[in-house]
């Protein structure tokens, strides 16, 4: 099997870093209905929002490193590191008392009728921080993960996330035209289902 040589190690964690920094700022963004939904986690580590090669593909990390144990080869005690590193990011993202004690202030902001401002702002500021940590924290521990890799074992985890990530891309691209030509038609679902047949 030829070696894949891609660019150095480095080069990708500074790409998955930039795309870290690109994507914290809309995973923030997604997060904003905290006030209605009780108990919504801020700054939530472990789901994916949407693809995007930001927070949620480097919380992945560990995960799909293990997913791909015996392709990359990995020695047991490899494994066991990893498995550890994964332990500690799942506990990183699930600090409730900090995000419960985040939610009790913002909804203390709305009592008695009054809107205090003042306890709003800090509760969204608090929010943010605690979001903040928690991605550096996740940053943190992918980049770990990706250090208990060989070189040759980095190259190729890091190729198969890149290939994952497009194939996603060009999936949701396709699935959104379909939907969009079948609106187009008006047509009824069953004969969209017969054209998509016949079209595959």
């Amino acid at each position: 099997m030829r070696k894949i040589r891609m660019h150095p190690f480095v080069q990708s964690l500074g790409l998955l870093l930039l795309c870290l920094a690109v994507g914290s700022g809309s995973a923030l963004a997604n997060h904003h209905d905290t006030g209605a939904t009780g108990h919504h986690q801020m700054g939530h580590a472990h789901h994916m929002h949407g693809g995007m090669w930001g927070v949620d593909m480097l919380a992945y990390v560990p995960k799909a490193i293990l997913f791909q144990k015996d392709l990359l080869g990995l020695s047991e005690e490899q494994v066991q590191k990893i498995r550890s590193i994964k332990k500690e990011m799942n506990q990183a993202g699930d600090n409730h008392d900090a995000i419960e004690k985040i939610h009790e202030q913002l909804e203390s902001a709305f009592k008695g009728g009054q809107f205090d401002l003042a306890t709003y702002e800090s509760a969204l500021k608090q929010a943010a921080e605690h979001a903040v940590q928690t991605r550096t924290e996740t940053a943190r521990k992918a980049q770990d993960a990706l250090q208990v890799l060989n070189d040759d074992q980095r190259t190729r985890f890091l190729y198969s996330m890149q290939v994952m990530h497009q194939w996603k891309e060009m999936h949701g691209m396709k699935h959104k035209m379909h939907k969009h030509k079948m609106r187009g038609h008006g047509m009824d679902k069953e004969s969209a289902s017969k054209e998509a047949e016949q079209e595959n």
